[in-house]
This record gives structure tokens, sequence and C-alpha cells, in this order.
């Protein structure tokens, strides 16, 4: 089972992206995939949340946000064997544009 970790950054963009565990399970079965949504609350929590999460052993993390939130997330994940994925709902998204990443989440 693949252990899937979001890293949702609630007010990326105009805050109006809601990602939570319902719209998920519609994408990824309870058979195959253990998915966990953390939210974050203040700048940097992105981090703490992250470490958190490969130390739960979570072989997915996706972070959910603009530049600010993927760089907080990449950051944890130099050198690991963890996937990162990227879910841009920021507002300018340009490293999202830059890997052409489609905004339509």
């Amino acid at each position: 089972m693949k252990k899937i970790h979001f890293i949702v950054n609630p007010i990326a963009g105009k805050g109006n992206k809601h990602i939570d565990e319902t719209l998920l399970s519609s994408y990824f079965s309870k058979d195959h995939y253990e998915v966990r949504v953390k939210s974050t609350k203040y700048k940097g929590e992105a981090v703490v949340l992250t470490q958190e999460s490969v130390s739960q052993g979570a072989t997915i993390i996706v972070a959910c946000g603009g530049d600010g939130t993927v760089n907080e997330v990449a950051s944890v994940l130099v050198n690991s064997q963890c996937i990162l994925g990227i879910v841009p709902i920021g507002s300018g998204n340009g490293l999202a544009s830059h890997l052409k990443i489609p905004k339509d989440i």
C-alpha cells in the first residue's frame, strides 16, 4: 500500500481551492493507497509537516500551494527516496508553469 501525504496551504492563491480526503478519495482507492491531508497554519510549517510525513513512511508527498509551499516541502525531500508531487494552487505558480504542470486540479 502506498502512503501519499498531501501538504496543503489552505490560503494559497485566493484560498478557494479546497483539497481534502473526501475529494481525494475519488482518485485514490483505499485498497491501494493510504491518503493523509495535512494543512499548514503558518509560514514554515510545511517543513515540519513534511519531516513528520517522511518519518511516518510516506512514499509520496504532494505539495499543494504556491512556490513557497513547494520550496518548503522539496527542501526536506532532497536526497530522500520520497517522491514529490505538486498541485499548483498558489497565485503565481512560477515553478509549475515552468514545468508545464496543469493548474486545473
